[in-house]
């Protein structure tokens, strides 16, 4: 990964799984194949469940 092309291999796979992660999918970015597609469903189910313990623990301490 010492190669420019490398890097931006790199950065562009780190993109898809914050946009995955988060559930904001880019449109222009698909998983290749079925077990790729397994994959993103699996990120992008984590980040919702993340995201809805963050509200419910922070709602929790507030409400403390």
């Amino acid at each position: 990964m010492a190669t420019i092309e490398g890097w931006q291999k790199m950065l562009l796979n780190v993109y898809f799984s914050v946009t995955t992660f988060s559930t904001i999918m880019d449109v222009d970015l698909a998983p290749a194949g079925p077990g790729a597609r397994v994959l993103v469903a699996g990120e992008s189910i984590a980040g919702a469940l993340l995201v809805a313990l963050l509200v419910f623990v922070l709602g929790w301490q507030i409400a403390r």
